[in-house]
């Protein structure tokens, strides 16, 4: 069995690599730098079908620890961490311009209630087969702009009352295959008098008895 030091070691490793080839070491160093995280500007790519232009693209790398990104900068556009083994996220205080987060096929369990409050632009987020257990009270108060939210199998036992309630630009939200019981009366009420865009709610395989 692999003791905790050498798999940390092992992810930095990996993370590293990875990181280089999405064009980070500017220095060509062989390291990656706070500087150089806070200047990435990532590459094109199509993820989801999605043509996106700044991604960082850390997809299927099996990675647990992604801390140091924190200290991503506001030129990435689309963080893509699909099929790895991260428990837990980090609060992205500076990746300002990320309009798209693919987090699907991880081990997330504690989601700070600020990982996305510093990201205005957010239009997507997908959690598909995560195992998030509770979703925190204001996760998504800070994006206005979110349009599509996915959170299939991701074993969701409850979400806030809050969850859509400052987005009004919502048009589909995805809570399939999960563990809730019960959504509250107000769920689908947005703050203030603004109408909702919602136009396609997911909610089969739980175990709702009453919208």
């Amino acid at each position: 069995i692999e003791d905790i030091e050498t798999a940390k070691k092992k992810n930095a490793e990996k993370l590293t690599t990875a990181l280089i080839a999405n064009g980070l070491d500017t220095d060509k160093n062989g390291e990656i730098s706070q500087e150089e995280l806070r200047n990435a500007k990532g590459q094109p790519k199509v993820v989801a079908d999605y043509h996106l232009s700044h991604v960082l693209d850390l997809e299927g790398l099996k990675l647990t620890d992604i801390s140091i990104l924190k200290d991503l900068g506001p030129n990435i556009t689309a963080i893509n961490l699909d099929g790895n083994d991260i428990e837990e996220l980090p609060v992205f205080t500076h990746a300002t311009g990320v309009t798209h987060m693919f987090l699907g096929g991880n081990e997330i369990k504690n989601l700070n209630p600020n990982t996305f409050s510093s990201m205005p632009k957010l239009e997507y987020v997908d959690f598909d087969g995560s195992s998030l257990g509770d979703v925190p009270q204001g996760i998504f108060s800070k994006n206005p702009r979110l349009k599509v939210l996915s959170l299939m199998n991701a074993n969701v036992t409850s979400v806030p009352e809050d969850l859509i309630r400052n987005n009004p630009n919502l048009t589909e939200l995805y809570l399939s295959e999960n563990h809730l019981t019960k959504l509250s009366d107000n769920f689908f009420t947005l703050a203030g008098t603004r109408p909702s865009k919602l136009k396609r709610v997911v909610l089969t395989a739980n175990q709702l008895k009453s919208l």
